[in-house]
């Protein structure tokens, strides 16, 4: 059947110790929280899991153990919808907030700041392989190696992300990555990465078109971080900028 969660404050010291777990294997999960933390290694704040939609909604959430991401959503075969104000994880392997469909939309939305401190920890990543993505964020920061601040990818659909302000500090960390196969759109304030290896914007549509809109894109690494690289196979590519200090590869 379906799950409906709603919390003020959670906190757990324990390892494997989720906050807040939602396992609804056939039907919704819902959960809604105002304070989440989480001390040890394997301990999401939020995990969600569904054949049906998810939603969540969670003001403040707070991880600091390998492995143990902010937010945690997975849906077999419908829509997940993810609001968060404040997320932070500090353990590696910890991505601020995951958002994952086998079939349906990924929505994800933070009006607050989300922080990374360990290595391969995103600041938000979205996946479907038949759907839409749209990913609306204030302030991504990531601070470790091969940790892109935002990372949306649909196999068949479109893809929208939005923010404000976007940077990396480590190696392999993309500030912006989208891929869609129907359209892709990125509208950005400010990106700045400052690890090798680590552009600034990459868009990628191999069936549709793919529109780059951003106002500052900085990239310091030594090698291979060019500030944006944008294509599409069978349409059109457009880039706009009011202010740009980097490499623009379009193709």
């Amino acid at each position: 059947g379906s799950v409906d969660i709603d919390a003020n404050d959670v906190d757990t010291s324990g390892m494997a110790s989720a906050g807040i777990f939602a396992g609804a294997y056939n039907g919704t999960a819902t959960v809604k929280a105002n304070s989440i933390a989480t001390q040890e290694k394997y301990s999401a704040g939020v995990f969600a899991l569904a054949t049906g939609t998810i939603d969540i909604e969670a003001n403040e959430v707070d991880t600091f153990g390998t492995a143990s991401a902010g937010v945690f959503a997975y849906s077999l075969a419908g829509d997940v919808d993810v609001t968060a104000h404040d997320v932070y994880t500090g353990g590696n392997y910890s991505t601020a907030i995951l958002g994952i469909t086998g079939a349906g939309n990924v929505t994800i939305g933070s009006n607050g700041t989300v922080e990374t401190d360990g290595d391969d920890s995103q600041g938000i990543y979205a996946f479907t392989p038949q759907g839409f993505f749209n990913i609306d964020a204030t302030i991504v920061q990531t601070h470790g190696a091969r940790s892109d601040g935002i990372n949306g990818k649909t196999l068949d659909g479109t893809g929208s992300i939005l923010a404000a302000t976007v940077s990396t500090d480590g190696v392999d960390s993309t500030g912006i990555y989208g891929y869609a196969n129907g359209s892709l759109l990125i509208n950005v304030e400010t990106v700045t990465t400052l690890g090798d290896n680590s552009p600034g914007i990459v868009g990628k549509d191999p069936l549709s078109d793919v529109q780059v809109h951003f106002g500052t894109v900085d990239t310091s690494g030594a090698t291979d971080s060019g500030g944006i690289y944008a294509k599409s196979t069978n349409s059109f590519v457009v880039i706009d900028s009011a202010k740009f200090g980097g490499g623009n590869y379009a193709a």
